[in-house]
């Protein structure tokens, strides 16, 4: 199991302005006060990269639904 990367503020920053603010699982926009994860496009278990171009900007209650399903 790989272990998981601290993503700097500035990465975060870049990442959401590019996704829009919008969660990539249900398109729902930024609310204030949301917590927000970055999710990997192709996951690190099926050869995905920690590589910006691989990580998208999801709703933490979305990203975990998903890791759950």
């Amino acid at each position: 199991m790989s272990r998981r990367i601290k993503i700097p503020a500035w990465l975060l920053l870049r990442i959401a302005e590019r996704d829009q603010w919008k969660c990539h699982i249900c398109q729902q926009g930024y609310i204030p006060g949301q917590s927000w994860h970055i999710d990997h496009d192709q996951p690190r278990a099926k050869r995905g990269t920690n590589h910006v171009r691989n990580l998208r900007l999801a709703h933490r209650d979305c990203n975990h639904a998903k890791s759950d399903a």
